[in-house]
């Protein structure tokens, strides 16, 4: 049994307790969903992409029928609740620019980053959310929870995962609101990345790392940053110390692909895509950066290239726990019974 959480948050749909109500919300048969639910394993192929210089990223990857009713779970109940503002990650109309700007010009800068984020966050966590936000009863929380869960945890690749983890988390997110008021600091929550800066933000790491271990999750030692402003602040890769901003090595890096691209002789639009993709990135960052590097794409590179080159190098593969994803419904304590 988990400890007494405060969630402060209600849904504008609950309570859920209804089997016609979650019918007519999902716009399913209550047969089917429990169908699936009973099932939902084999609904799952997971993998591992594959990219050089990076550590292989584990994909539970549900597949097209689980994932379509993921996202109605998404859209028709998990976006009904107004999570806190300092919440970034996942939330609409908000991206990681939005994140980075509550950083801008202070003395300090800390980022934080939730060690295995989404596997600490368990199908209990998941349960007493449908329970305490959204007003479920036994039987229907459960349902939810084994359609937005996998292996007891919470699954990578699920449309369904990052809101569910904003609200997973939400009793230590009070609890380091109140530390962070205390000393007048700003933060923000952005997915796993935990960022909060001003004049004493340095005095309370500690603390606010031994509230997250309360809590269940962990903070990785290696990406844990303390940033002064005589240096380079970053939060969500976005440079923050005067203005939001990007990189100057980012910046160089399009403006050398682009230039090596056009000695060429054939071009692959493979490449192009991806260098347009980049220069739109840094539009929507810095409109004047991005303008000057879409005015360099134009004159050096050709408008049409036939396709060509080889594939980018990125392997997927079955993931090595593969043995491990199978239907294990049977033997999955019902974890209402543990109430």
């Amino acid at each position: 049994m988990t400890n007494v959480k405060k969630y402060n948050l209600k849904s504008s749909k609950a309570p859920l307790m209804s089997r016609r109500k979650i019918e007519s919300l999902l716009g399913e048969k209550i047969e089917y969903l429990e169908h699936v639910a009973s099932k939902v394993g084999n609904y799952y192929k997971p993998f591992d992409i594959y990219t050089p210089g990076k550590k292989p990223r584990h994909i539970d990857n549900p597949n097209s029928d689980l994932k379509k009713i993921q996202k109605k779970i998404k859209s028709r109940v998990l976006e009904t609740v107004i999570l806190p503002e300092t919440m970034m990650g996942g939330i609409k109309d908000k991206s990681h620019k939005d994140n980075a700007l509550r950083h801008i010009d202070k003395k300090v800068v800390i980022t934080l980053d939730l060690k295995s984020y989404f596997p600490k966050t368990n199908n209990r966590n998941i349960y007493d959310v449908f329970i305490n936000v959204f007003g479920c009863n036994r039987e229907t929380a459960h349902l939810f929870t084994k359609l937005t869960s996998y292996q007891r945890r919470l699954p990578q690749g699920a449309p369904s995962s990052t809101l569910l983890a904003n609200m997973c988390v939400l009793p230590m997110h009070n609890d380091l609101q109140e530390l962070f008021n205390r000393n007048d600091i700003t933060w923000t929550f952005y997915i796993d990345d935990i960022a909060f800066s001003g004049d004493n933000a340095d005095k309370v790491i500690d603390e606010a790392i031994k509230i997250i271990q309360n809590h269940g999750q962990g903070v990785s030692c290696k990406k844990k940053k303390i940033m002064y402003a005589n240096n380079r602040q970053m939060v969500t890769k976005l440079c923050v110390n005067r203005k939001v901003g990007i990189k100057k090595e980012k910046i160089n890096k399009i403006r050398e692909d682009i230039i090596n691209l056009s000695w060429q002789p054939n071009i692959d639009n493979r490449k192009l895509q991806a260098i347009k993709g980049s220069i739109n990135y840094v539009k929507s960052i810095c409109a004047v950066r991005g303008q000057s590097l879409d005015n360099l794409y134009k004159k050096m590179l050709p408008a049409k290239t036939g396709l060509i080159g080889k594939k980018p190098k990125i392997k997927t593969t079955s993931c090595k726990c593969s043995k491990k994803h199978r239907e294990y419904v049977k033997g999955v304590r019902n974890i209402s019974n543990k109430e």
